[in-house]
């Protein structure tokens, strides 16, 4: 059996945008954890933060709320 990179095993690795988004939310909950946030991470954090929790509500009920 042939070892693989991670990289190509997982889809969200795999994929370059879900990886991008994946290191990015990773590095600044991480950051703020150990108190280090740079302050225009921590609010792109809680803005993508909030985007994905909507698109969850979202997809979860089939409706878009206004």
């Amino acid at each position: 059996m042939e070892n693989k990179p991670v990289s190509e095993t997982n889809p969200y690795l795999r994929d370059k945008a879900k990886r991008k988004a994946g290191l990015f939310m990773s590095v600044c909950s991480s950051s703020a954890i150990e108190g280090i946030a740079a302050e225009g991470f921590l609010d792109e954090y809680l803005s993508r933060k909030a985007k994905q929790t909507t698109s969850h509500k979202i997809a979860k009920s089939g409706q878009r709320h206004s």
